[in-house]
């Protein structure tokens, strides 16, 4: 943010900027000028013209019923500098308005010397709008600088946790926002339009984003350590489980409900992850009950999901709900590759049929989805490993008929 180029220097009093006529008070457009730090704190160019756009048709629709374009006034200085308004005055420009409502303003006008009370007054208007990510980044910003400036010390970090609440960014937040700033400002505007997480722009921004961790030399052979029994087991405890939550009900006055089931009950995704952390949990039983000395992924994130911890090998459960043949069907990663041992399982809708295979996987069996990740696709696995000894079905098949990569998923029971 530059302050320094920016002139509050006031101009001249304007006779008669504000008129009063019908028992209304106007401004000629033409004699409006906008604070110069409006357009530093809502940088955000696509987000406001949207709101500009948005408002400047309700203003249409008001001049062409003989009412005021605005139904709230501008607040001006005596000037012609905007106070509150800036959205409402861009609107009216666009709308073809010559005039608007408007008020003067009882605030102390803009004052560098005062940088930090200027830029607080200025967003007070604007506490209870829908802010999006770069706008409150920039917003925290320009009020930690402008204490600075004012005061000539830094804001303790009771006062900037306390700005934080009233834009209502979280402290981990803005360490990032302004690290995605410094490296990768561009990405701002895949959060703002909710392609991204803030998270995933900062990996990205930080160069931690699609990390290959290679597959263990010289471990132990992972597939026959998997006998058919205990293939056979892990199944089971999986599905016992995951049947019962399913077909648990609640006494309601339509009858009983199954909240999983019930058409205003859980999100489809809800049950896919549950089914991933529970084959997840039978996959370490069974090592367990094996007499291995095994951990799963329930603590850090960035743990695998199931270690034998002795043995020191890793493997990756990735579950999913069946979508289709070819390139239907995909299972989802994180920015960073771990290559080695997966169980990759399909569920149709009513977890009635499974596709179990253990496999192996490596970089080039993923590709790049966006800034969002990963994704393993049905077909491209095929394609890559249908030649290979890197796979073995526990549950149904894949074959390839007609030209397409086919799924086959058995029967639970």
């Amino acid at each position: 943010m530059n302050f320094d180029k920016i002139d509050l220097t006031p101009g001249p009093k304007i006779p008669n900027l504000i008129y009063v006529e019908d028992g209304i008070s106007w401004v000629d457009i033409e004699n409006i000028k906008p604070n110069p730090i409006n357009k530093l704190i809502y940088a955000n160019v696509s987000d406001e013209d949207n709101k500009t756009k948005e408002i400047a048709k309700s203003m249409r629709a008001e001049m062409e019923n003989g009412n005021p374009p605005n139904i709230q006034p501008i607040g001006l200085y005596p000037d012609g500098m905007i106070d509150y308004g800036h959205t409402r005055f861009g609107s009216g420009k666009l709308a073809g308005a010559i005039r608007l409502k408007a008020e003067y303003t009882t605030s102390p006008y803009p004052n560098k010397e005062k940088l930090k009370d200027t830029i607080t007054n200025l967003t007070k208007s604007n506490i209870h709008r829908e802010l999006k990510f770069s706008v409150k980044l920039d917003w925290v910003n320009a009020e930690e600088y402008g204490h600075k400036v004012q005061h000539g010390f830094e804001m303790d970090r009771d006062e900037k946790l306390e700005l934080y609440k009233k834009v209502s960014i979280a402290e981990r937040n803005v360490k990032r926002g302004r690290e995605i700033q410094k490296y990768q400002p561009g990405l701002l505007k895949n959060i703002n339009n909710g392609l991204q997480s803030i998270e995933a722009a900062w990996k990205l921004a930080t160069g931690q984003t699609n990390k290959i961790i290679p597959k263990k030399k010289n471990g132990i052979d992972l597939y026959k350590l998997h006998t058919p029994e205990m293939q056979k087991r892990i199944i089971s405890y999986a599905v016992q489980f995951l049947k019962a939550i399913r077909s648990t009900t609640v006494k309601t006055k339509e009858g009983p409900v199954s909240p999983i089931c019930h058409p205003l009950g859980w999100e489809k995704s809800r049950f896919t992850g549950s089914a991933s952390d529970t084959f997840m949990w039978s996959h370490g039983m069974v090592l367990q009950e094996e007499g291995y000395n095994v951990s799963t992924a329930n603590g850090h994130p960035t743990d695998p999901d199931v270690f034998l911890i002795d043995e020191d090998e890793k493997m990756e459960i990735k579950t999913t709900k069946f979508k289709g043949q070819g390139s239907g069907t995909t299972w989802k990663g994180g920015n960073n590759i771990r290559e080695g041992e997966y169980l990759l399982i399909a569920h149709d809708e009513n977890f009635t049929r499974l596709f179990m295979v253990f496999t192996t996987l490596y970089k080039e069996d993923w590709d790049k989805q966006g800034n969002m990740g990963t994704l393993l696709k049905l077909n491209k696995w095929w394609k890559n490993k249908k030649n290979t000894n890197d796979y073995e079905f526990w549950k149904g098949e894949v074959y390839e008929a007609g030209g397409m990569t086919q799924m086959t998923l058995e029967n639970i029971d």
